[in-house]
C-alpha cells in the first residue's frame, strides 16, 4: 500500500493514494457563497469546476495555512464522476507499507474518519479515509447533473 504523507498541524498524516489522481501546487480558489461546510471554493481543473475541501479544517477545525508545500491532492471517489480537490499542509512524500504493517496497525479512535495509526520510522502515521470526510461537505453542493438547468445563454438557446 502506497500513502502519501501531511500534516495536519503537528501531526503526521497520511492518505491511500489508490484514488490520488493528482497533486497540484495549490491553486487560486473562487469562493462559494454561502460556504458549506469545509469546503472552501471552487477551482478550474482542465475545464471542469472542481470543489475543494480544507482537510486541517475538517479535522482540527483550524484552516490550512497556505505555504509553499501546501498542495491540493486531486482524488477520485468511486462513487462520484467528479474528482474533489482535498487541501493538505506539508505535503511531504510518500510512503510504501506492507500489507502486515497495515494489519498490524491500531485504531485509536471510534471515528469512521480516522483509520488506524501506523508506527513508521517517520514516526506515528495517522491514516485518514477521506470520502467519509468530504462526505457531509459535498452532499451541500449542487449536483452536477442539475447545473446548468432551465439556463438559457446566447449559446444554447438557438
Amino acid at each position: 500500500m502506497l500513502l502519501l504523507l501531511f500534516h495536519i498541524g503537528n501531526n503526521l498524516c497520511a492518505i491511500d493514494t489508490s484514488k490520488v489522481v493528482e497533486i497540484l501546487p495549490m491553486v487560486i480558489l473562487r469562493s462559494i457563497q454561502p460556504a458549506r461546510h469545509s469546503v472552501v471554493g471552487v477551482f478550474n481543473y482542465r475545464g471542469r469546476i472542481i470543489p475543494a475541501v480544507d482537510l486541517c479544517h475538517l479535522i482540527s477545525d483550524k484552516p490550512s495555512q497556505i505555504c509553499y508545500r501546501t498542495r491540493m491532492i486531486l482524488v477520485q471517489s468511486a462513487t462520484d464522476a467528479k474528482p474533489i480537490g482535498l487541501i493538505a499542509e506539508r505535503v511531504s512524500e510518500t510512503l510504501k507499507i506492507s500489507i502486515e504493517e497495515a494489519e498490524t496497525a491500531e485504531f485509536i479512535t471510534e471515528s469512521p474518519e480516522l483509520g488506524k495509526l501506523l508506527l513508521t520510522e517517520q514516526g506515528m502515521v495517522q491514516l485518514i479515509h477521506w470520502e467519509h470526510l468530504v462526505s457531509d461537505a459535498l452532499a451541500a453542493l449542487p449536483n452536477e447533473s442539475k447545473e446548468g438547468e432551465g439556463c438559457k445563454t446566447r449559446l444554447n438557446s438557438f
